[in-house]
């Protein structure tokens, strides 16, 4: 018998799985069963209870460039301190930035060191040094210049703004306008 086709979210029936939908999802089953078992057996180390943790990086936004933001979630019992690493990826060595606080939860790498246009991945490592507190290597990331500063944007608008009126007026002045101003009293007694 053909299968339907039913939207999965429909409120009356149900999705319909075929027999090969259920062979496929129980081989899987048995080969992660498999795997684990074979890990236990064989002495393989398995899932650490402490595990890595991810560490965001990216550009700093509005800046001149020549800057690197950091941030993480904090594990359960946060290090005394933590040291970050950089390294020019993907194939430079790691070298030590700075230590910080254990309970920052955040990090601005700037100055001359981090040079634009160039791909740098980072790391957390705990100090003391304990593997199973360092965060996941993070993704590459290149610090670059921002042309425009988006918290200045009401700068933007008032200038504008300005022109806009300055321009309007010095087009009706070239189309001959005549101004009429109306005389300040008492200017005419000094």
């Amino acid at each position: 018998m053909p299968a339907r086709d039913v939207p999965y979210n429909s409120p009356s029936k149900k999705p319909i799985r075929t027999r090969s939908f259920r062979l496929i999802s129980r081989i899987g089953l048995r080969l992660v069963r498999v795997a684990a078992m074979a890990a236990f057996v064989l002495g393989a180390p398995g899932p650490s209870v402490a595990s890595a943790f991810p560490l965001v990086a990216g550009d700093t936004p509005n800046d001149g460039g020549h800057s690197i933001n950091l941030t993480w979630t904090l594990p359960a019992t946060p290090p005394a301190q933590w040291t970050v690493v950089r390294r020019e990826a993907p194939n430079g060595a790691f070298a030590p930035v700075a230590t910080i606080d254990g309970t920052d939860h955040a990090y601005q790498d700037a100055g001359e060191a981090v040079a634009d246009g160039v791909r740098y991945e980072y790391l957390l490592v705990a100090v003391p040094d304990d593997p199973a507190m360092r965060s996941d290597v993070s993704a590459s990331v290149t610090s670059s210049p921002d042309w425009f500063d988006a918290t200045k944007t009401n700068v933007a608008v008032v200038l504008g703004f300005f022109f806009l009126v300055l321009f309007y007026y010095i087009d009706q002045a070239r189309r001959g306008k005549k101004w009429t101003f109306r005389r300040i009293a008492g200017l005419d007694a000094i």
